[in-house]
C-alpha cells in the first residue's frame, strides 16, 4: 500500500483555490460580493486579457484596518461568524474567508484598503499565497484589489481555460448578475479599456429601479412592457415578460436568492407553469428575487454557491407560480366573446346560379410538367434551385424517386393554411407545409454551407439587436464563422449588434434576423472547441426554424413546387427535428373507412 502522507500547505491552498476559483469570472464574483458586503455604493471593475492579465475591483465601502487586512489574507479568516450556529442567521454573501486567500494562492494579488476618516491605509502584495510586500497606502476610503497573472503557478488549470472571448463572456455575465441584483449600487465596468457598463445607482429598491436595471442589462427590446410581480409572504419581487413579448431563448433569465445568483430550478419551473398557455416555443425574460431568512435555504451545497436548496420548496413553487399567473392574467388581452343571435325561422329556397360557390378544378401535375415547374420562380420558402443546365431528366427523377413518391399527383387544395392535400396514384397525400418548407430550406442551406459558398442578401438597413453584453459576446465569438455562413454581424456597442446580411436561402425579415441572433446567443459555446459539422447543423437548425412562416397561403403552383422540392430531399419524410412532413392514406384505407367495395378484406356493398 502506498505511504499516506500529509499534503504541504501550498498544495492544500491550491486545491482549495480550485473549489472557489474555477475561472476568472469566479474571482470577479467573489471580489464584487466582498465589496457589496463592505457597504459599497460605487464599484469599479477593470478587466484585461479576459481576466488572465488583470481583474481590478475598487469600491467606496467601509475599508479594512491595517491590522485586519493582514488577517484577511489568511485562510479561514472572517468577520462574519464566530461559531457554526451563526450560519443560520448569516445575511452576507460570504463567511468562510476562502475567497481572498484562495485567489491570492493562484495569482499575484495586491490589496489596498483604508477606513473612512483614517490618515492612511495599508497595501499588501501577495504572490502565490505569500505576503511579499507591505507598505502604507494613501488615505483613499474603500478597498482596491488587483488580481494579476491568474493561475500563473497552476499551469494545468490555466490550460483548461477557454478562449479569451468565451472567458470575457463569463466575466460580463457575472457583472450583469451583480448589476441586476443591486440597483442601489453604481457599477462601472471596463473590458480591455472599453466601457461595458456604466449604470448609476437607483436608491430605494423600487419597481421602477428594477425595471430600469432590467432594461440596462437585457436590452430595451426584451424589457419592453415587463410586468412587476410581488409576494411579501416569500419575499418575492420580479420583473417578467408580458405574454406578447417573449424571448427566443432562455438566456434572458436571472434568478436570485438574497441577491445571490442561483440556478433557481424550482423557481424556473414555477415560472414556466405560469406561462404554459402563453409561451408556445418561446421563453420569458425575467429577473426573479427572493428574500428569505437564512435558515430557510442553503446555498452551501455547491462550492461556487450556484445551487440552492429551499426548506419549503413546494411553498416557493406555489407562491411564485400564483404571483406570476396573476400578473400575466392582468396583462393578457381578453379573448373576444361572441354571442350567437337568437334562432329565427328561415325559409330555405333552392340557390340561384349566381349564388353557387364554385370550386376551381384541381391542378393535375405529372412528371412531364417538371421542367416547367423547375423553371418557375423560386419557392416561397426561399430554396435556391439548380440552374437549367443542371436539371435532371424525367427518367433520372423517376429512377431517384423516394419510396413514398406515388405519381401522378393532383393538387386538391390547402387546409387551414397549413396542410396541402394531393390526390396520388394510390390514394391521398397530406403535406405539412411548414415541416416540408423547413426540410427543404435546411437541406439547401446545409448544401451551401458544405460548399462554403452561401448566397447572401443584404438588408436595406442593418438590423439592430439588443442583448445582454455576455450574450452579445457569445455571438461575437462566432463572428468570423458566421460570416462564412452568410451572416455579417458586427458590434454596435457593449450590448448591441448589427446584422447586415443573411443567407438568401432563408429569406429573413428584420424580425427573423433579430430572433435568430437572440436564440443563437443562448445556444452556442466556444467555436474553437466545436466541430465544423456541429457548427453547421446548429446554425442551420436555428436559422431554418426562423425561416418557416406559419399560416402562409400558397398558390397551387407553389404547393406543387414544394412537393417536388421535398421529393428531391434526401430524407423528405421528416423535418430536421424529426417530425413527419406528410402522411398518406391509400385507396384501400379510404375504401375501408367508408365501407366501400374494393377495400382489402372490406365489406361488400348491400
Amino acid at each position: 500500500m502506498p505511504q499516506i502522507r500529509m499534503l504541504s500547505p501550498e498544495t492544500v491552498s491550491k486545491i482549495a483555490a480550485g473549489e472557489v476559483v474555477e475561472r476568472p469570472a469566479s474571482a470577479l464574483k467573489e471580489l464584487i460580493e466582498n465589496s457589496l458586503d463592505a457597504g459599497a455604493r460605487t464599484i469599479r471593475v477593470d478587466i484585461e486579457h479576459a481576466g488572465r492579465a488583470l481583474i481590478r475591483v475598487s469600491d467606496d465601502g467601509c475599508g479594512i484596518s491595517p491590522d485586519d487586512l493582514e488577517t484577511a489574507a489568511l485562510r479561514h479568516s472572517t468577520s462574519k461568524i464566530s461559531s457554526f450556529e451563526d450560519l443560520d442567521s448569516l445575511s452576507t454573501f460570504g463567511f468562510r474567508g476562502e475567497a481572498l486567500y484562495s485567489i491570492a494562492a493562484v495569482s499575484r494579488l495586491s490589496v489596498a484598503s483604508c477606513e473612512h476618516g483614517a490618515d492612511s491605509g495599508l497595501r499588501l502584495e501577495i504572490e502565490g499565497g505569500k505576503i511579499v510586500s507591505k507598505r502604507q497606502s494613501p488615505p483613499v476610503p474603500g478597498t482596491t484589489i488587483e488580481v494579476r497573472d491568474l493561475f500563473f503557478n497552476v499551469p494545468a488549470r490555466a490550460k483548461f481555460l477557454k478562449s479569451d472571448a468565451t472567458e470575457r463572456a463569463h466575466l460580463l455575465k457575472t457583472a450583469e448578475e451583480c448589476i441586476l441584483a443591486n440597483p442601489d449600487v453604481a457599477f462601472h465596468v471596463r473590458a480591455d479599456g472599453a466601457a461595458a457598463f456604466d449604470v448609476a445607482a437607483s436608491p430605494g429598491g423600487s419597481a421602477r429601479a428594477l425595471l430600469d436595471r432590467a432594461a440596462q442589462v437585457m436590452g430595451a427590446r426584451a424589457a419592453k412592457g415587463m410586468l412587476y410581480v410581488e409576494d411579501a409572504e416569500i419575499g418575492l419581487t420580479a420583473v417578467i415578460s408580458p405574454p406578447d413579448n417573449l424571448a427566443a431563448s432562455r438566456s434572458l433569465q436571472y434568478f436570485f436568492v438574497n441577491r445571490r445568483p442561483v440556478s433557481g430550478k424550482a423557481v424556473s419551473q414555477a415560472l414556466y407553469r405560469a406561462y404554459a398557455r402563453y409561451r408556445g416555443k418561446n421563453h420569458p425574460a425575467c429577473a426573479v428575487f427572493l428574500e428569505l431568512p437564512p435558515a430557510d435555504f442553503d446555498v452551501n451545497i455547491h462550492p461556487q454557491k450556484l445551487d440552492v436548496r429551499f426548506k419549503n420548496e413546494s411553498l416557493i413553487f406555489r407562491r411564485v407560480a400564483a404571483a406570476a399567473e396573476a400578473a400575466l392574467s392582468g396583462a393578457a388581452k381578453p379573448a373576444p366573446v361572441f354571442t350567437a343571435p337568437p334562432p329565427q325561422a328561415v325559409q330555405i329556397e333552392p340557390p340561384s346560379a349566381e349564388g353557387i360557390v364554385r370550386i376551381a378544378e384541381p391542378v393535375q401535375i405529372t412528371l412531364e410538367d417538371l421542367s416547367d415547374l423547375m423553371g418557375a420562380a423560386a419557392a416561397p420558402a426561399g430554396a435556391v434551385r439548380e440552374t437549367a443546365e443542371q436539371r435532371l431528366s424525367v427518367e433520372d427523377l423517376a429512377e431517384q424517386a423516394p419510396a413514398w413518391w406515388r405519381p401522378p399527383y393532383r393538387y386538391i387544395g390547402q387546409l387551414e393554411n397549413s396542410y396541402l392535400i394531393f390526390e396520388t396514384g394510390d390514394g391521398l397525400a397530406i403535406v405539412d407545409q411548414h415541416a416540408a418548407q423547413e426540410k427543404v430550406i435546411f437541406e439547401e442551406y446545409m448544401r451551401q454551407l458544405s460548399s462554403k459558398m452561401p448566397a447572401v442578401q443584404q438588408f436595406m438597413m442593418p438590423v439592430l439587436v439588443e442583448l445582454p453584453a455576455s450574450a452579445a459576446q457569445n455571438i461575437l465569438n462566432w463572428k468570423d464563422w458566421l460570416l462564412s455562413a452568410g451572416f455579417e454581424i458586427e458590434q454596435a456597442g457593449p450590448a448591441a449588434l448589427l446584422v447586415r446580411s443573411a443567407p438568401s436561402a432563408l429569406r429573413f425579415t428584420d424580425s427573423d434576423a433579430a430572433n435568430f441572433v437572440e436564440r443563437l446567443s443562448g445556444e452556442v459555446g466556444d467555436p474553437d472547441r466545436c466541430a465544423e459539422d456541429v457548427k453547421r447543423e446548429t446554425v442551420a437548425l436555428l436559422a431554418c426554424k426562423r425561416a418557416v412562416k406559419a399560416g402562409d397561403s400558397l398558390s397551387p403552383q407553389e404547393a406543387v413546387r414544394l412537393l417536388y422540392d421535398l421529393k428531391n430531399c434526401r430524407e423528405g419524410m421528416t423535418c430536421p427535428h424529426g417530425r413527419p412532413t406528410m402522411t398518406a392514406i391509400s385507396s384501400d384505407e379510404l375504401a375501408r373507412r367508408f365501407k366501400r367495395p374494393g377495400a382489402a378484406g372490406g365489406i361488400k356493398e348491400r
